[in-house]
């Protein structure tokens, strides 16, 4: 990420220009090999449990390309995937989901990284994405990642079964919601019925020292998915990725 980029922040009607956004830069993390730059706005905790929901930084602020990032909308309305530069939001429409290309979407919480280049190589067969974390662990060392985090992966290809949801708003009555995690007047997110064997990218951030900042409490990785076709995408619950899998890794 190149310095003194100009960023789009989101306060009120979004419409200051030009300033830095609020959080993003102090906790960024760059590659000392120059592989990628990770960043972030916001967090699980102040989204998700305090109630922060205003949107902080539109994915215009963003460059065009080598761009990827993962989030929740404004108001938790729903799902924001970035790939390579392209966002994507997924909605619900009648409990059906909506995925629109959207430029202009609004985040109260993404994290995000500019990635060089990837190097690839296949998953071996892992039974979880706790599996799929130890292992992300393991070969980070020998790829001269750091194996504490933070980087961004993806995952390509058929994963054996996806348990995954997208968001639809504030929880309707308070407290009682699902998907993001609970709390006071909590997301309310619709679980989708299981994807299994279907072609697609997974998007992922790895880290053993942002839990409830870009991962949930006890996790290490936060995933959303998009379907090959992109009719689907939405955040990742639960993984089983079996041997259907290509790992990639910063190059």
């Amino acid at each position: 990420m190149k310095q003194g980029r100009r960023w789009v922040i989101c306060g009120g009607a979004c419409a200051c220009l030009g300033l830095a956004v609020q959080g993003a830069g102090a906790a960024a993390v760059s590659d000392p090999r120059g592989r990628f730059r990770l960043d972030m706005v916001g967090s699980f905790r102040e989204t998700m449990r305090e109630g922060a929901r205003a949107a902080r930084i539109s994915a215009a602020a963003l460059p065009a390309r080598g761009v990827w990032a993962v989030g929740p909308t404004e108001d938790l309305a729903g799902e924001l995937t970035i790939l390579d530069g392209t966002s994507l939001v997924a909605t619900l429409e009648h409990r059906r989901v909506r995925v629109v290309e959207d430029r202009n979407a609004r985040a109260p919480f993404l994290v995000w990284a500019e990635v060089r280049g990837w190097t690839q190589r296949p998953l071996p067969a892992l039974a979880d994405q706790r599996a799929l974390e130890a292992h992300l662990g393991t070969i980070a060392a020998a790829e001269g990642l750091d194996p504490d985090g933070p980087f961004p992966f993806l995952l390509t290809g058929r994963p054996t079964e996806v348990a995954w949801h997208v968001l639809g708003g504030p929880a309707r009555p308070p407290g009682n919601s699902a998907g993001h995690g609970g709390g006071h007047g909590g997301p309310h997110g619709t679980g989708q019925p299981l994807l299994a064997d279907r072609a697609m990218t997974l998007v992922g951030f790895y880290s053993r020292r942002h839990e409830d900042v870009f991962t949930h409490r006890g996790e290490f990785s936060h995933l959303h998915l998009v379907t090959d076709d992109r009719a689907l995408s939405g955040h990742v619950d639960a993984l089983i990725p079996g041997t259907g899998l290509t790992l990639h890794l910063p190059a």
